[in-house]
């Protein structure tokens, strides 16, 4: 796995954006492209993309959802086009896709510390071990109050985007993920540079929570469906594109 698609170091968005999935789907849905961020935050406020939110809050969450759904330049309209898909393409599990490639704090916490705890047999949240879990990678980064701040911020995050079930008592969830949905990460992916094979043991692989045997059905459909070639089995995901990029998926999807 390269890691070159999956950003490094410190990262504030998460303390201030959280999830916000409504936030996130409005401005999914009315971002305009051809305008600057600042001009699209004014917009917001005009709009009441975020509600009541205050000129400030409109200001950081239009840059935040700007960083985190536009990986590469023109790639929202790409995603428009997959949401048309409806239940196929859940904004839940896509928010989740786009912190574990954005968000580093996040992502430790989807691809690193709960597919360990399941390992363990261990599918409760102690909020507390959390914490204690998160400062012995990041103390070095974050003091004591804002370390308390990431840490309910990433679980409420994992809660919103359904890998975590509960409030005051969370336990792991792993929400189903559509072929399609499947093949619009993978797709992505390869804009930003990795290839098919990558993806076995990567953050995401790891962040989805399925072991390969549940996922092993998802490319044989997508094998089906011409998306690519699946040459793996229970032991290791592998295969090849046979798309040239994620437009000529999307059009094959029909969007």
């Amino acid at each position: 796995m390269s890691g070159s698609c999956y950003r490094e170091g410190h990262y504030g968005a998460l303390m201030k954006a959280s999830a916000r999935l409504s936030e996130a789907r409005e401005f999914i849905a009315l971002y305009d492209e051809n305008a600057t961020v600042a001009e699209n935050a004014l917009a917001a406020q005009a709009g009441r993309w975020y509600g009541n939110a205050s000129p400030a809050v409109c200001r950081e969450l239009t840059r935040f959802f700007h960083d985190r759904f536009v990986p590469v330049p023109g790639h929202l309209a790409s995603l428009r086009r997959f949401m048309k898909l409806g239940e196929e393409a859940p904004l839940p599990v896509l928010n989740h896709f786009y912190m574990i490639l954005r968000d580093p704090y996040y992502r430790w916490a989807a691809s690193d510390w709960l597919p360990a705890r399941m390992e363990a047999g261990l599918v409760d949240i102690p909020r507390n071990g959390f914490e204690d879990e998160a400062k012995k990678v990041f103390s070095d980064v974050l003091g004591p109050t804002t370390m308390t701040r990431y840490c309910r911020n990433m679980l409420t995050a994992l809660r919103d985007n359904g890998y975590l079930s509960g409030k005051a008592s969370k336990s792991i969830a792993s929400p189903a993920v559509s072929a399609s949905a499947l093949g619009f990460m993978l797709y992505t992916l390869k804009e930003l540079g990795d290839g098919f094979n990558e993806f076995d043991e990567s953050p995401l692989f790891r962040a989805l929570l399925k072991p390969r045997e549940l996922m092993v059905p998802l490319f044989q459909e997508g094998e089906r469906r011409r998306w690519w070639e699946f040459t793996g089995d229970r032991t290791k995901l592998r295969g090849s594109f046979t798309l040239t990029c994620l437009n000529d998926f999307l059009t094959e999807v029909g969007v």
